[in-house]
């Protein structure tokens, strides 16, 4: 795939959004959140929110998808009015990297 078509990542993200709703159903605390293939770097980054590191790793193998690390991720507020709103400190960002997002 080289540098990453929308579809290559749209598929991707489905494979881990698809794992992460399986997980849900048996009871796991993950979510996919968000996927980003950054082709000038052939990186390609998965936002979930989970319980832990060890169920974001869960739900990267069973989609398939390796990750050279997982690591916590916390959002920042934007502005006055999101300030309020509890960040959700159990974000996890996992990467991979290569020229092909899958």
């Amino acid at each position: 795939m080289g540098r990453g078509s929308a579809d290559d990542v749209a598929a991707v993200a489905a494979r881990a959004r698809v794992a992460a709703e399986a997980l849900g159903r048996e009871g796991v605390d993950v979510r996919h959140l968000q996927t980003a293939f950054l082709p000038g770097d052939e990186v390609c980054l998965h936002l979930f929110e989970a319980a832990s590191a060890a169920d974001v790793a869960e739900t990267l193998g069973r989609a398939a998808l390796p990750a050279d690390r997982i690591v916590e991720a916390r959002a920042a507020a934007q502005d006055d009015r999101r300030a309020s709103i509890p960040a959700a400190s159990s974000a996890a960002k996992a990467h991979h990297q290569g020229g092909d997002p899958r």
